[in-house]
């Protein structure tokens, strides 16, 4: 997790043109959610995991992050992918970054084609046969729920990467089916 593969990975994001984005933190609620690590794809298997708020690992500072990706998250010229993109975006401007285009949501885009969970585990599993990692497996349920803080960045960066590769393996696989249903103007509205 260094400078020069933050400096890499703002290379491949422009050279692809599109990323998929996902936040990691401590709380459901945007507003309260502390950053704990960002993922991002440039494609459905080229997944990487950006460690800010680990307490066992040696992080990056948000400024560091902010120098080294800020301007290409910000430029309205890449496409951006998310799923429930609401939240990340939310989260990531109260840490002071901007994201300048989210040009397809997959979770409204799944909401538009009527399927009956949006969840991007289900989305992964019916739509793409990827049986991914539930949170859970890293930070156990009921009253010993860990928050994903506390789990190692590596196994954070595992889980988090499979995210953002499904995210946009799942633009790929969608795309098509919201252009058929001449959709794309709403989705991208929404």
């Amino acid at each position: 997790g260094s400078l020069e593969q933050l400096e890499a990975l703002a290379n491949r994001m422009r050279e692809t043109g599109r990323y998929a984005v996902d936040v990691e933190t401590t709380a459901t609620d945007p507003m309260t959610a502390e950053l704990v690590g960002i993922a991002i794809a440039v494609s459905p298997h080229e997944g990487y995991y950006i460690p800010v708020g680990h307490g066992n690992w040696s992080n990056l500072t948000l400024d560091t992050v902010r120098d080294a990706i800020g301007a290409v998250l910000a430029d309205p010229a890449l496409e951006g992918y998310a799923h429930h993109g609401k939240y990340d975006l939310q989260v990531l401007e109260r840490h002071g970054f901007t994201i300048g285009r989210i040009a397809f949501d997959t979770m409204v885009a799944a909401y538009l084609l009527g399927d009956n969970s949006l969840r991007l585990k289900d989305l992964a599993f019916n739509r793409l046969g990827i049986q991914m990692t539930e949170i859970t497996e890293l930070i156990g349920a009921g009253k010993n729920q860990l928050t994903i803080n506390m789990v190692s960045a590596e196994e954070a960066a595992e889980y988090a990467s499979g995210d953002v590769e499904a995210t946009f393996a799942l633009v790929e696989h969608l795309t098509p089916e919201i252009e058929q249903q001449e959709q794309m103007e709403l989705l991208q509205t929404i």
